[in-house]
């Protein structure tokens, strides 16, 4: 696929979307439709999106870091590279807002979880219950946080 192209209908798709913050796999299957763009590949396309002046690219966590894009996958979160048009990063504030509904979903989702293993007492059930206590903290720490650059 011609890059002109490529960038042609990332910036399309980003300029477009409800959710500025697009997963790069997302803008992949996008250029692959094109007749053209069927051999396009993930680390051609994050190599570009990342050199370009108009887009940033925010990795997610890697398999180093103390939770693993796995465990955000079995929370039905997917933790891939994205990419998000300069002109449509949020203010700080709206950024905390997001934050912290991402917050709320990942502890409605742990909560559920936990309710699953009702009754067990086991090593995955306590992990869920710290990771839920985790989640309120943070979630705590955000509130305090949207609280600051209300004043």
């Amino acid at each position: 696929m011609i890059l002109e192209r490529v960038e042609e209908r990332c910036l399309e798709y980003l300029a477009q979307t409800t959710n500025p913050l697009v997963s790069v796999g997302v803008l992949l299957e996008v250029c692959q439709r094109d007749e053209g763009g069927r051999d396009l590949d993930l680390p051609v396309l994050l190599d570009f999106l990342r050199a370009h002046a108009e887009i940033d690219v925010l990795d997610g966590p890697t398999e180093e870091e103390r939770v693993s894009p796995g465990a955000f996958s079995q929370a039905g979160i997917e933790m891939g590279p994205r990419a998000i048009l300069k002109t449509r990063i949020p203010a700080p504030r709206d950024m905390l807002g997001m934050l912290a509904a991402q917050i709320q979903t990942m502890k409605d989702v742990l909560g559920k979880a936990l309710a699953n293993t009702e009754g067990e007492a086991d090593a995955r059930t306590e992990k869920l219950r710290e990771a839920l206590l985790r989640a309120e903290a943070l979630e705590t720490k955000f509130r305090q946080s949207m609280r600051t650059t209300e004043k």
